[in-house]
């Protein structure tokens, strides 16, 4: 058992994952009950959920209301429950990608980018949107990203002690970049910069994978870290304009 002065365990990123076998075994186990929350969830995906009274579900799923609270007793409820599973799944897609590569670069795009990639094609921003601005979403959708930062964390710091990465902090990479996708998948803020949601994540993928300074070399990039660290020097190197463009001898 660790002591006080020790850090609690790393997880471990090679768990087999069933969260979303975890959340289905919540649901009664009629193929009936089953077949409609398939449908409910198809429904809420597609359209968003927020402006569907109870009424207007039944009606949708051709069911009555009683059938409909076989699956939880509450509007809210329904809704959680099929948030709940569309992030779980998430989360199992990123550990079974994980479990098939060799390489860590390979696993860290394994486990963020596909999961996140496939997930975006498969909602639609109304849906995005509603679970963002319903409290209950918004809940499961933070907790989803602590689960998912906790792996990406462990990725990243043992990919960095094997070689693969640079040497960075592991917990505040993983939580920038967790940071940077919140901000990516945002309907209005994607919708703001002229982009569908998905379009905006493909261009979250391409700065995190490939950065935005074109074929810099070790002293462009030197430079680079040293401005932003603040160093005084740098910044007056830069502003008097030592830096000049290369004359091709």
């Amino acid at each position: 058992m660790p002591t006080r002065s020790q850090p609690p365990p790393r997880p471990n990123v090679w768990d087999a994952a069933h969260e979303e076998a975890d959340v289905l075994a919540r649901v009664p186990d009629s193929p009936r009950v089953r077949r409609l929350f398939q449908d409910l969830e198809s429904l809420m995906v597609t359209e968003g959920f927020l402006d569907l009274s109870t009424d207007d579900i039944a009606r949708r799923l051709r069911c009555s209301k009683a059938t409909l609270y076989r699956l939880a007793p509450s509007r809210e409820e329904l809704f959680e429950l099929v948030i709940e599973r569309s992030l779980a799944r998430m989360r199992d897609r990123g550990r079974e990608e994980l479990a098939t590569e060799t390489s860590w670069e390979a696993r860290f795009v394994a486990f963020l980018i596909e999961p996140l990639r496939i997930w975006a094609r498969e909602v639609s921003y109304n849906f995005i949107r509603d679970m963002r601005a319903f409290p209950g979403g918004n809940r499961l959708w933070l907790a989803h990203e602590a689960k998912r930062m906790e792996t990406l964390e462990a990725i990243i710091a043992e990919g960095a002690a094997a070689g693969a990465f640079h040497p960075v902090h592991a917990r505040l990479a993983a939580d920038l970049i967790m940071t940077t996708v919140k901000r990516a998948m945002e309907p209005d803020f994607a919708a703001s910069v002229g982009l569908s949601v998905n379009e905006a994540f493909e261009e979250w993928y391409r700065v995190l994978e490939f950065g935005l300074i074109r074929n810099a070399t070790q002293a462009e990039r030197a430079e680079a870290l040293a401005l932003a660290s603040s160093d005084r020097a740098a910044r007056n190197r830069r502003a008097n304009g030592r830096r000049q463009p290369s004359t091709g001898r």
